[in-house]
């Protein structure tokens, strides 16, 4: 997230399952991190905070995405990568495309 121009906030442990494009976590608990815009990258300045749950399985891991915009309606997304495809270039590459920065 720091390649987006963002920097940690905090980590939480939730309750609950995260669901999204054909995928639903199973454990019934999962972890997410809380990012806040780096004071020194304007670009992320639109955008409140980005929450990020990294779901893992034997073959690929789960990303969600949930940012709040100004002015815009939250947003959700997620998507997946392959385990052999793991990349922190491609990772940033696409959240970045996601938020729109």
């Amino acid at each position: 997230m720091s390649r987006c121009g963002f920097i940690l906030e905090k980590t939480a442990i939730e309750i609950g399952y995260l669901e999204g494009k054909g995928f639903k976590s199973e454990s019934g608990v999962y972890q997410k991190y809380i990012f806040k815009p780096n004071p020194l990258n304007s670009e992320a300045f639109t955008i409140n905070f980005v929450e990020v749950a990294f779901i893992p399985s034997e073959s690929h891991h789960q990303l969600f995405i949930i940012a709040d915009k100004f002015l815009k309606d939250g947003l959700y997304k997620s998507f997946c990568i392959k385990n052999t495809e793991l990349d922190n270039t491609l990772i940033s590459n696409k959240i970045k495309g996601i938020l729109e920065i």
